[in-house]
């Protein structure tokens, strides 16, 4: 069984090089205030460089939702937004339901619900 050789700067895990979704860790790009590294992160699609903490690069790298969660900072970059999924509610499916008993209970008035001129209509039964 292998084993992950990991390098170290001052107590930090080097990250030079990781590939997060379509971003690779370039290069420290220096220190916060208490001296963990801050990294410069660089977009494959845009080619734009971004910083970002240690503990918020390791927090996305530990998470299984690191691509959904880290966006270039470039706003005309499509990776600077989430793609916005809606999912439907119960409110949703409860509105959708309350419109469709209101058509089904409107009196026919419309052009496409009357019949042809000179078709026949079949009398009610009484």
């Amino acid at each position: 069984m292998g084993s992950v050789v990991t390098s170290f700067r001052g107590g930090y895990a080097d990250l030079t090089g990781y590939k997060i979704g379509n971003f690779v860790v370039r290069s420290i790009a220096g220190r916060d205030r208490a001296k963990a590294p801050v990294w410069r992160l660089m977009c494959q699609k845009c080619k734009r460089e971004q910083l970002l903490s240690h503990s918020k690069l390791t927090v996305r790298l530990e998470s299984q939702f690191a691509t959904e969660t880290l966006l270039c900072q470039n706003a005309a970059c499509p990776l600077s937004r989430r793609d916005s999924v809606h999912t439907e509610t119960l409110a949703d499916v409860h509105k959708q339901e309350r419109q469709e008993q209101q058509e089904c209970q409107k009196p026919w008035t419309s052009e496409a619900h009357r019949p042809l001129h000179g078709a026949a209509v079949s009398p009610e039964p009484a």
